[in-house]
């Protein structure tokens, strides 16, 4: 799979510091998975939520980007294992 152009965005409510790390965590597993993808853990209110997101306020998200354009959104609580073949499965 060539993730040389493509990142992933993992949002988190930043008044939640449980979520926080709750993304943290899963954005690692894919760092690890996934070494070649981009990986930025941002808060609610980057724009990504605005132009991107189905769902404005549903929280945690994740962004699979190419080239900085949206190719796949996450909007759920999600295990790692299922958050893993979700990013194999969305960024070709």
């Amino acid at each position: 799979m060539n993730l040389m152009s493509k990142s992933i965005v993992g949002v988190s409510d930043s008044s939640n510091p449980v979520m926080i790390a709750y993304v943290q965590n899963q954005l690692d597993a894919i760092a690890i998975s996934f070494p070649e993808l981009a990986i930025e853990h941002v808060n609610e209110n980057n724009s990504i939520m605005e132009r991107y997101a189905r769902y404005p306020g549903r929280l945690p998200a994740y962004f699979i980007l190419k080239n900085g354009a949206r190719m796949a959104v996450l909007q759920a609580k999600i295990n790692t294992p299922d958050l893993l073949a979700w990013v194999s499965d969305s960024s070709g």
